[in-house]
């Protein structure tokens, strides 16, 4: 993706953006009058490349809504949070059951079908 709103801070040294809708740690291009350079760390000092890297905050859950009173199989689970993607295919919700061999021990479980109900903010899925 691209950056939106920049603004020149310092001509020809300092810009500042707003970064695209993402995920993970994507690698920070920078294109002047269609030349890109992948920038270089200078505090490097072996000869290889390092290169500068956007890193979204990870995603924080504030509430968990179940469409039933009691949480079961096959239940629609509504989850509202910050830093969630604006794409489902980025989305992955894990559910810990109780293993059916220890009560001491967690299965995760991955909910089906994520729907990004406001971006970054809500979603939903079907419980396993």
């Amino acid at each position: 993706g691209r950056c939106t709103e920049m603004t020149i801070i310092v001509p020809h040294t300092t810009l500042r953006c707003l970064a695209p809708d993402g995920y993970g740690t994507p690698q920070l291009v920078l294109t002047v009058d269609s030349i890109s350079s992948s920038l270089s760390s200078s505090s490097s000092s072996s000869s290889s490349t390092s290169f500068y890297m956007l890193s979204y905050m990870p995603p924080s859950i504030t509430s968990v809504v179940y469409d039933s009173a009691i949480p079961s199989v096959g239940a629609l689970i509504t989850i509202h949070g910050y830093n969630f993607s604006s794409t489902p295919g980025a989305v992955q919700v894990m559910v810990h059951s109780p293993s059916a061999t220890s009560a001491t021990e967690w299965t995760p479980l991955t909910c089906s079908q994520v729907i990004i109900l406001a971006s970054h903010s809500s979603l939903s899925c079907i419980s396993p």
